[in-house]
């Protein structure tokens, strides 16, 4: 910010310096964890000066294109940061070799954004594109590397492929703990992979033990409402609902939860998934009424995020449907079931 004051000072004010200055500002509010910051008071700018003084096909501009697309991804705008990437690796495919590793980053991007859209087939395949890339243009253990290895490993666990995605979540940690300083938020994320595959493996102890690892990294390294901190949290519910500590759980749930409320958009999808992991935890403990409240949260942010006809949204207002029947309330019933229908 010192930097930019100087700029302003001292350059005209359109420099594509300053363009740089305030993509390095917004890079500091992004690694804090304050995405609305990062996007409303320095990429914006930064694009604004960028495409007023540059060639549309200038390198500098598909910088700001994957920062803008990193923010939108933070903030659970998952269209709009496919749409920044894109023009990103646009831009790049002008200009740079088919093996630059600027352009496995951005594949590696583009294949998160779908992955998160459970578009897995399109996901897998520009991860691969990165690995390719990647395995030609930078060294084999090179920190970059990790970050595919992770991505690799999410779409093995998406396809229930848990055994080979801890071999490429492994790989990922061997090459950060080489590489990476102790305490880096990437190698936390790396343990909640692991934690989370031997927990989808039946393993609640190994994964327990990762979990804390995360857990202790973020504690040393992040704000205390970084939104990293809700992944953890949220983990460590799913490990205690598993082995019917309900209370236990939802201590954990709320945490995250919380943590959300104070980082995060309030439509955000992530916020979703907590609602709906604090609905099951009631709703395996039988408090009825309580898994309708939660259940009904996650519904009324999805119902703005999904396709009208995607799964997810339709098997949420049916385990609501379920539970008003319990609690024999039959025009709730009905209204379920009716969105239900409106989906198919």
């Amino acid at each position: 910010e010192k930097a930019l004051e100087v700029q302003q000072k001292s350059l005209p004010q359109e420099h594509p310096d300053i363009a740089i200055t305030y993509n390095n500002i917004g890079l500091a509010h992004y690694h804090k964890g304050e995405y609305s910051k990062a996007l409303d008071e320095s990429y914006v700018q930064a694009l604004e000066i960028q495409q007023k003084t540059l060639s549309l096909k200038h390198p500098d501009l598909a910088i700001t294109y994957n920062n803008i697309g990193s923010v939108h991804l933070k903030l659970g705008k998952y269209q709009k940061a496919i749409e920044e990437y894109n023009l990103a690796l646009g831009v790049q495919e002008s200009f740079l070799s088919q093996t630059h590793p600027n352009l496995a980053m951005t594949y590696n991007n583009i294949g998160f954004i779908y992955s998160l859209m459970g578009n897995y087939s399109i996901s897998f395949e520009k991860f691969r594109k990165a690995l390719s890339i990647q395995q030609k243009s930078v060294p084999p253990e090179h920190p970059d590397l990790a970050n595919t290895y992770n991505n690799l490993g999410l779409s093995y666990s998406e396809t229930e492929d848990y055994s080979k995605a801890l071999e490429t979540y492994n790989k990922a940690l061997e090459i950060q703990q080489k590489f990476v300083p102790p305490n880096h938020p990437d190698i936390a994320i790396t343990y909640n992979n692991i934690g989370f595959a031997y927990f989808s493996m039946g393993n609640n102890s190994i994964s327990l033990e990762k979990y804390k690892k995360a857990l202790e990294i973020q504690q040393n390294s992040l704000s205390l409402e970084h939104p990293d901190f809700a992944i953890t949290y949220n983990n460590f519910g799913l490990v205690y609902c598993k082995k019917g500590d309900y209370s236990g759980a939802l201590y954990y749930y709320n945490k995250a939860l919380e943590t959300q409320q104070k980082s995060l958009p309030p439509d955000h999808p992530d916020l979703a998934t907590t609602h709906n992991n604090i609905a099951f935890a009631f709703l395996k403990d039988g408090k009825h009424s309580r898994a309708c409240e939660s259940y009904s949260k996650a519904a009324s942010i999805l119902r703005n995020f999904l396709p009208p006809t995607r799964s997810g949204l339709a098997t949420i207002y049916n385990k609501i449907a379920e539970l008003y029947e319990k609690i024999n309330d039959t025009l709730k019933v009905q209204e379920c079931r009716k969105r239900v229908h409106e989906m198919r």
